[in-house]
């Protein structure tokens, strides 16, 4: 949630008028700059750093490693 939160900022601070910026991320016309690399805003979460490649996958490589099944 977080992750999101820090991309949307990042987004309406990018953006001339906010007004009409946070009008049109309701109604879900700013996806051309909700790309993933936008979300690379260095926030830290609980396995480190939250950096996106451009599919929008993690690229931490521990994600699930401390999920052990006994």
């Amino acid at each position: 949630m977080m992750v999101m939160a820090h991309g949307f900022n990042q987004v309406l601070h990018n953006t001339t008028d906010t007004e009409q910026a946070l009008k049109k991320l309701s109604a879900g016309q700013m996806g051309n700059y909700l790309l993933p690399p936008t979300f690379n805003t260095s926030f830290v979460g609980p396995a480190g750093p939250m950096l996106f490649d451009q599919n929008g996958d993690s690229m931490a490589a521990y994600v699930y490693n401390d999920f052990f099944l006994l």
